[in-house]
């Protein structure tokens, strides 16, 4: 009888497992708006920034942009910036580009993204986007929230 039960119970938690994968479960961390500052490249203009982010959402952003403040070396801030990452499908990875100009990428410590100043979308507001927010940096340069 302790077999049979023993059976059941293996059956029924591997059924649990295989219809959870394939529901496709989110994790909390993956409903998350992601941003990297993935790279710095010094072009003519000044710096170069690259970014990879990720849309973790339940809704696509038709719009988001954000205010950045230059940060650097010495800790203090050279100016603010606001970057317009576009349209950020559901699930989708995009590489956005922007150009600092008149800052060299070696005179910058760091990004901070001070605020959204834009995120639309179906039940979408600035402040709901500023939450979903998770970021991190490779490289020299800090970016921080």
């Amino acid at each position: 009888m302790t077999d049979v039960i023993r059976r059941t119970t293996g059956i029924v938690l591997a059924s649990g497992m295989a219809l959870s994968l394939a529901v496709g479960e989110v994790s909390a961390d993956e409903r998350k708006l992601a941003i990297e500052l993935n790279a710095a490249q010094a072009v003519e203009k000044g710096c170069r920034v690259s970014f990879l982010i990720r849309n973790g959402m339940e809704t696509e952003i038709g719009a988001a942009v954000f205010e950045v403040a230059v940060i650097g070396k010495d800790g203090l801030v050279s100016g603010l910036i606001r970057l317009d990452f576009g349209r950020l499908p559901v699930n989708k990875s995009r590489v956005r580009q922007f150009d600092l100009a008149g800052k060299g990428c070696g005179d910058v410590g760091r990004l901070l993204l001070n605020d959204v100043t834009e995120c639309s979308g179906e039940g979408l507001t600035a402040d709901v986007c500023l939450d979903a927010l998770s970021v991190s940096a490779r490289g020299d340069i800090a970016f921080d929230l």
